[in-house]
C-alpha cells in the first residue's frame, strides 16, 4: 500500500467526522463548458412474449425515451470519495453531478489540504484530460453495465484534443472483475488511475452524469453497442469462435444463486430437481467457483441459461441468441424493477427470455425467499403441455421469430 493511499485510509474516519456537512453548498454548472451528445428519443415498447405465471400471459412495457446526454468540461475540480461527488474550486457542490435525492448528512466536502493531486501532463510532456468513471453500486456488475458502462461509451463521442491523452478516474479497490470489463470496452491498464476515499484534485475533467430514467438510463444505441462490444471482446476471451445462435448440442446450464449475500433462493435444489424431472438434466454452476473466463466459456456453450434474478444476468450482455429463463420473484403486473430491466437487455443482447413468475409476496428488500416446489413444478407442466411434445427447445422456435420481429 503506498504512503497516499494510507493517508487517505487512515484519515478517513476524521475526515467523515469532521466535514459531513448537512448544508452543502449547490453550485450552478452553467459556468462550465458543457458539449450536448446528439442522442435523440427512442422509444420502443417491448412486448413480453410468453412470460409464465401458470397459463397466463403477461404483456409489459418498458419505455427509452431520452432525449440527449450532457457531458461536462471543468478546468480544475475536487473529487471526494469513491462516488467521485464534484465540487468547484471555491467548494461548492455542482448539482449535475450528484443524485437529486442524495441525502444530505451522506455528503462530504472536499478536504483540499489533504488532495491527492493528479499531474496534468505524462511524463513524455503530454496534456491529460481526467474523465469521471466513479460512481455508486460500482462493485455490482449490473449496475455498472447498466448504469455506467454507457457513461463511458458516451465520453468517447467526445473528441479528444490532439496531442492529449485520457486517463480514466475510478474509484479506489474495486474487484478483479472490473478491470476486467473495462479491458473489454477497450481501456487499457495504463490509462486507468484509481481514485481515493477522501479527496481527489485534478484539471481538465470530463463528466457525465445519469440523463434520465429509472433503470435504462441511456439511449437503446449505447445499450447495443455496449453488447456487441462485450460479445466480441467475450469471445476473443475465451477463444470460442463467433456464433449467431446458441449451441444446439450443449447443456442446458443453471446458475445456482446459493453463494450470494443476499435474497438467495433457500430451496433452490428443489426447484433444480423437479426441472430435472420435466426436462431432463442440468449442469449446475455456481459463480463464485469460476475465473471469470471459465463462467464465460461454461455459458457460451450452453444450449439454455436458467438463472435466479441478479448479478448473474450480466452476463447475457456477453452472449447472442442463447435463450434464458429468468426464475422471477415477483408478479407478472410488476412494471418498474430490475427484473423489467433485465428483461429490455435480454432484446437487446438478442437473447429471447422467458420469465417465470413465483408471483409470491415480496418478503423484504434483502430477505431470502421461498418458491413452492409444487407450484414451479405446476409451471414446468403448462411449458410442456404448450410446447406439445414436452420438449422446452420446441418453445424457442415462436421467441426468437418474435425477438427477430421486434428488432
Amino acid at each position: 500500500m503506498n504512503i497516499n493511499k494510507f493517508l487517505h485510509r487512515s484519515l478517513y474516519g476524521f475526515h467523515k467526522y469532521l466535514l459531513r456537512s448537512p448544508a452543502s453548498e449547490i453550485a450552478d454548472s452553467a459556468d462550465f463548458s458543457e458539449q450536448r451528445i446528439d442522442a435523440p428519443s427512442v422509444i420502443a415498447s417491448q412486448d413480453m412474449f410468453l412470460q409464465w405465471r401458470g397459463v397466463d400471459e403477461a404483456v409489459c412495457h418498458h419505455e427509452w425515451a431520452i432525449p440527449e446526454c450532457r457531458v461536462y468540461r471543468f478546468p480544475s475540480a475536487y473529487l471526494v470519495g469513491t462516488s467521485g461527488l464534484v465540487f468547484a474550486p471555491d467548494r461548492r457542490r455542482l448539482q449535475a453531478c450528484s443524485k437529486p435525492l442524495l441525502k444530505r448528512q451522506k455528503i462530504l466536502r472536499p478536504l483540499s489540504a489533504l488532495a491527492r493531486r493528479l499531474p496534468r501532463q505524462t511524463a513524455a510532456g503530454e496534456p491529460i484530460e481526467y474523465v469521471h468513471l466513479c460512481g455508486e453500486s460500482m462493485k455490482n456488475r449490473v449496475h455498472f453495465l447498466v448504469e455506467h458502462a454507457p457513461r463511458l461509451l458516451t465520453y468517447r463521442r467526445v473528441p479528444t484534443p490532439a496531442g492529449t491523452v485520457r486517463r480514466y478516474i475510478i474509484p479506489p479497490d474495486l474487484p478483479t472483475w472490473f478491470r476486467e470489463y473495462l479491458g473489454f470496452l477497450g481501456c487499457e491498464a495504463s490509462s486507468l488511475v484509481e481514485g481515493s476515499l477522501g479527496t481527489l484534485y485534478a484539471e481538465n475533467v470530463l463528466f457525465t452524469g445519469f440523463p434520465g430514467g429509472d433503470r435504462i438510463r441511456y439511449p437503446e444505441a449505447l445499450y447495443r453497442e455496449l453488447c456487441d462490444q462485450l460479445y466480441t471482446a467475450g469471445r476473443a476471451y475465451t477463444g470460442l469462435p463467433a456464433a449467431p445462435t446458441a449451441n444446439p448440442d450443449g447443456p442446458v446450464v443453471w446458475i445456482e444463486r446459493r453463494d450470494a449475500p443476499v435474497r438467495r433462493l433457500e430451496n433452490e435444489p428443489a426447484l433444480i430437481a423437479a426441472w430435472t424431472q420435466r426436462f431432463g438434466p442440468v449442469e449446475t454452476i455456481s459463480l463464485s467457483d469460476l475465473p471469470l473466463r471459465e463462467q464465460l466459456r461454461t455459458l457460451q456453450s450452453a444450449r439454455c441459461i436458467v438463472c435466479l434474478q441478479g448479478q448473474a444476468l450480466n452476463l447475457m450482455m456477453f452472449l447472442r441468441g442463447t435463450p434464458i429463463v429468468m426464475l422471477d420473484l415477483g408478479h407478472p403486473s410488476t412494471r418498474d424493477d430490475w427484473n423489467n430491466t433485465f428483461f429490455t437487455l435480454s432484446q437487446v443482447a438478442q437473447c429471447p427470455m422467458l420469465r417465470l413468475f413465483s408471483a409470491i409476496d415480496d418478503p423484504g428488500t434483502w430477505a431470502n425467499w421461498t418458491w413452492p416446489s409444487t407450484d414451479f413444478a405446476a409451471q414446468l407442466d403448462e411449458l410442456g403441455r404448450a410446447a406439445g411434445d414436452g420438449a422446452l427447445d420446441a418453445l424457442w422456435g415462436p421467441i426468437l421469430a418474435h425477438s427477430s420481429e421486434e428488432r
